[in-house]
């Protein structure tokens, strides 16, 4: 890890400590900062619901106890009292029992309550005296097979409490009701049950009490006996049933918030159970609701964060690269002197420690590029006098082989054609033995095609050759007789050992900088290890074998430096390509 590292570049290693010492703990400090509000949201929240639905409970409470009240009112009506537990046994006291009943009703229980819509008389006998506002009890109706009837009578004269869907023993009910029911009890009898008294409310109280609650979330208000019925509100499915009485099953204390899930999405659930009549409140809202406040602190905290972290960033990259790049540029200017160009310069106008540094570079770069020429001129002069000795080395030898054929077709053809030959030859030597050392690539092609017209006649029609230099490129100059000695080789080496007659193909253009020839023949070719030997012969000094590719690659490498040379491409049987590359010079 420690060598990756230090491997890394300076700017890399500025970035990241960079990182790790301030975007690091910045965003470490942002995320504990949006976790520590959101958890104190939630409990303010929590907070907020659970007091609100504390003073709901209470309101309940206080209507509820308004209700239980009221319903000990047949204990105070004796008249009324006498008749109903006097079981009546004609019609005559039925009329004056329904009579008083309605007395009662009307003047005690229904007068001036909007809420509550009627008031139910039900004795052991199964006689039945309804006074509803809305409504009639359905006749017939077994109300002593009913749960809610054995509840009230086992309830021993305390009221029960029955929540608020809409009452199956009335007729067509228009609205859920809430009903509170009372066992009355013979007190001169040992608390002998004379009775059922109900009283029938609608919801508009409990609704006013939820409107007045003005809650600032949104969300559903149940509320729930002390068996857990549901006495307000209203279950959308059996999931949403399920997922919220359990919330009752282990209560976490009189208030108390939990997270409980249906319909696919979290709700948030707060609780409170009375202390005084065991009722308990339930307000039920969306997790979303809650969460949405938090998408909007957390994109408010990363959106500052983030611009804070890029700005910081863009800076920090900014400062660290007025830093890093001239030494970067440092670096490519040592790459570039290291492959041998000495004409380089570091342009630098500060005085800091880069710009002390960068003069310190030019000063060396300076002495290296004076030291080296010192030498180059000297080895120059020192190839000088080879290059003397290489190009006379390659006069004789063309010469020798030039009038030995001019003699082998004397012999052989009579005295009409040498008069020819000797006029080419002629022209030959005065452009071979001319003492400029660099003629034109015009001058070149000019003696090749002098060259070729002797070996074609030598030979008796044993080659053609195909000459495609671009004219546009004539006047360039060009070491002398770089040409010949790759067509010679081509002549000799290739077309001469095969069995047919052959083609030489001789093409020079232009590319980019540098000119490009081509001497292709279709000979006898040159297996892969041959050409192997042969290209290490080319690159080593030390070898004084042939005189004709070797003599070409030593004066052009000489002369131009090793970026140019020969390249040979060939396969056996099938002909070779000889690559020649020179720069351009007018």
């Amino acid at each position: 890890m420690s060598r990756l590292w230090r491997n890394k570049g300076l700017l890399y290693k500025l970035v990241a400590t960079y990182l790790a010492l301030v975007v690091v703990p910045l965003t470490l400090v942002s995320y504990v900062g949006y976790v520590t509000y959101k958890k104190s949201m939630e409990k303010t929240i929590d907070e907020f619901v659970l007091e609100t639905l504390s003073q709901f409970t209470i309101n309940v409470d206080t209507y509820l106890n308004g209700l239980t009240q009221l319903s000990t009112l047949p204990y105070y009506d004796n008249p009324f009292l006498e008749l109903w537990k006097g079981k009546p046994a004609n019609a005559d006291e039925r009329l004056k029992l329904q009579q008083a009943a309605l007395k009662l009703a009307g003047n005690s229980v229904l007068s001036g309550r909007y809420d509550i819509t009627g008031v139910i008389f039900l004795d052991d006998s199964g006689d039945i005296l309804p006074y509803l506002k809305f409504g009639y009890v359905k006749p017939s109706y077994a109300y002593k097979q009913t749960d809610w009837y054995r509840e009230c009578a086992a309830s021993a004269g305390v009221p029960v409490f029955l929540g608020g869907g809409k009452p199956d023993y009335i007729e067509n009910p228009y609205q859920p009701m809430l009903t509170s029911c009372r066992m009355i009890n013979d007190l001169d009898a040992h608390n002998k049950p004379i009775g059922l008294f109900m009283i029938l409310t609608n919801l508009s109280v409990i609704q006013d009490m939820i409107g007045k609650m003005n809650p600032k979330y949104q969300g559903s208000v149940y509320l729930f006996d002390n068996s857990n019925r549901l006495i307000y509100g209203r279950f959308n499915d059996d999931e949403e049933k399920s997922a919220l009485l359990r919330v009752w099953e282990q209560p976490a204390g009189d208030k108390f918030s939990q997270l409980v899930t249906f319909g696919g999405q979290r709700y948030k659930a707060g609780s409170v159970i009375s202390s005084v009549s065991g009722i308990k409140a339930m307000f039920v809202m969306p997790y979303e609701t809650i969460s949405q406040n938090e998408k909007w602190v957390f994109l408010l905290v990363f959106v500052l964060a983030s611009t804070a972290m890029i700005l910081s960033i863009v800076i920090f990259i900014w400062i660290a690269r007025r830093l890093t790049t001239p030494l970067r540029t440092l670096q490519q200017l040592m790459k570039k002197v290291e492959m041998g160009q000495f004409d380089v310069h570091y342009e630098t106008n500060s005085q800091d420690e880069i710009g002390r540094l960068g003069s310190s570079f030019n000063y060396m770069v300076s002495e290296m590029r004076r030291m080296f020429y010192d030498v180059y001129e000297a080895n120059l002069r020192k190839k000088e006098t080879e290059l003397i000795a290489l190009r006379n080395q390659i006069n004789p030898h063309f010469l020798y082989n030039s009038l030995e054929s001019i003699n082998m077709m004397a012999e052989l053809q009579g005295s009409y054609q040498i008069s020819e030959m000797i006029g080419t030859l002629g022209e030959l030597l005065r452009l071979s033995l001319h003492r400029r050392a660099f003629s034109t690539v015009e001058e070149e092609v000019r003696y090749i095609q002098l060259y070729l017209s002797i070996q074609k006649t030598a030979y008796g029609g044993k080659f053609e050759e195909i000459i495609r230099i671009d004219s546009d490129i004539y006047h360039f100059k060009t070491l002398k007789l770089l040409l010949q000695p790759v067509v010679e080789n081509a002549l000799y080496h290739g077309i001469e050992k095969k069995a047919g007659p052959g083609t030489i193909v001789i093409e020079g253009r232009k590319e980019d900088r540098v000119l490009r020839f081509f001497v292709t023949d279709d000979g006898v070719g040159i297996s892969a290890e041959k050409l192997l030997v042969l290209d290490r012969q080319l690159n080593d000094e030390s070898y004084e074998g042939s005189v004709g590719l070797k003599n070409v690659f030593e004066r052009v490498r000489l002369h131009y430096g090793p970026a140019y040379g020969i390249r040979i491409c060939s396969l056996s049987g099938s002909g070779t390509t000889i690559q020649l590359t020179l720069p351009c010079i007018e």
